[in-house]
């Protein structure tokens, strides 16, 4: 590399074919073959992103110098080690370093990393929703050999590659940044190579990957993770019904893999993708997003998931069931474009598993089945194989340990019900 390799203009250039590709994108990863040249292409595609919209870049490296340089030297001891191990509020890690307080570092923070504890992904999620809620960006800066990394990423909407990175999902990868005054036998300064496959869009990612904040109905989305960027710390909680068969109450209970009703070859023909429209955190808010937003929009359904550490319950909307992933993503853009989604929210998410409530019927009899599970306050929907075979299912998870707080609601309504692929299409 050359000696004014890390100038910034520079590096604004080799990440400028990259830098369009983060508009509708949340929470982003970057790793590279060097440290610090990851963190410059961090610093150079927040710079292109600040004059539109907020961008925080995190140190999850370790004092990185080019993002060390810009911090004060009293503000250096506090970061993303003590926000999740010790509980530092996100207020005090997170620095605005330019005028317009729209670019903000988090650094490191005291004592060494230890990523199958950091890179947890309930950790993450809040913090997520928090940015997405604003249109906001976040910047990971990662090693690459850190632990769970390929699993962490799967939450967020993908990975940036600085110089010559093995990574070992090519889906995730929006781009590779070549750094510049590196030479290549096949590769121009500035160029970026990109995978044969669609970039990753979440979650998270992104996770992605999600309005927070709508109010429809009544419905206020309130995301509670302290204000790095000016948010709001509310926990206002919309009470759902005393009498309703799907209670909010804790589960203890843990599906196991047993579970899964559908054969493994099953697996092949499920409905892999979703899109998630919004993160609530009332059962009752859920409800009333999907009856009266949604209602019409086939496999409308909600998810319970605990996120953060003290794993408060929230409730993930989405919609639709996808074998292909092609489909969800023009999905997410008919959504964004009927006005149901703001341009920039919502996110395509891999959920092959679903509560199965109902196998092996008529379409009719399904749809029967369906409202009077939703009058009951349960998130049901119809899967079609055919005209004469259909099944009911209830939310759409990652994993079958996922189902737990759902299946507990179809229990305590006295309600049989399973954890099964998604067959069939959204009707």
């Amino acid at each position: 590399m050359t000696g004014d390799a890390g100038a910034p203009g520079r590096w604004n250039d080799a990440t400028r074919d990259i830098a369009p590709l983060l508009h509708e994108r949340t929470c982003v990863v970057i790793v590279g073959e060097r440290d610090d040249d990851a963190a410059r292409a961090a610093l150079a595609l927040a710079h292109a992103h600040v004059p539109t919209r907020r961008v925080a870049v995190v140190d999850a490296v370790g004092e990185l110098r080019p993002l060390q340089k810009l911090l004060p030297g009293e503000i250096r001891a506090h970061g993303v080690i003590d926000h999740f191990l010790h509980g530092v509020s996100l207020r005090r890690i997170a620095h605005a370093v330019n005028r317009e307080g729209t670019l903000f570092l988090i650094p490191s923070g005291t004592g060494p990393f230890d990523y199958e504890t950091l890179l947890r992904r309930e950790r993450w999620r809040r913090l997520t929703m928090a940015f997405r809620g604003e249109g906001a960006l976040l910047c990971i800066v990662l090693p690459p050999d850190a632990a769970g990394l390929a699993a962490f990423v799967e939450d967020t909407d993908g990975i940036v590659l600085v110089g010559d990175v093995a990574y070992p999902e090519p889906r995730h990868v929006i781009g590779t940044v070549r750094p510049p005054g590196r030479a290549s036998a096949d590769v121009t300064p500035g160029h970026v190579s990109r995978p044969k496959v669609p970039a990753f869009t979440t979650e998270a990612r992104q996770a992605s990957s999600t309005r927070t904040a709508l109010a429809a109905a009544g419905v206020v989305v309130l995301v509670g993770v302290g204000a790095v960027l000016a948010w709001n710390a509310g926990h206002a909680r919309d009470a759902a019904p005393a009498n309703s068969a799907a209670a909010d109450t804790p589960s203890t209970t843990v599906p196991a893999a047993g579970m899964i009703a559908a054969p493994e070859a099953d697996s092949a023909e499920a409905a892999v993708y979703s899109v998630e429209v919004v993160m609530l955190n009332s059962l009752a808010a859920a409800g009333r997003h999907v009856k009266d937003r949604l209602g019409s929009m086939p496999a409308a359904t909600f998810t319970p998931e605990r996120l953060g550490a003290d794993s408060a319950r929230w409730y993930r909307v989405a919609v639709g069931a996808w074998r292909e992933r092609r489909a969800a993503d023009s999905a997410l853009m008919a959504l964004r474009g009927a006005g149901v989604l703001e341009i920039g929210f919502g996110s395509v998410r891999r959920t092959p598993y679903a509560v199965r409530v109902s196998d092996d019927m008529t379409s009719n009899a399904a749809r029967e089945r369906t409202v009077e599970l939703r009058a009951q306050g349960l998130p049901a929907y119809v899967l079609e194989r055919d005209a004469d075979h259909a099944g009911v299912y209830a939310g759409a998870f990652e994993t079958p340990s996922q189902a737990t707080d759902l299946l507990d609601m179809f229990r305590r309504a006295g309600i049989d019900a399973t954890v099964a692929y998604r067959i069939g299409r959204g009707i």
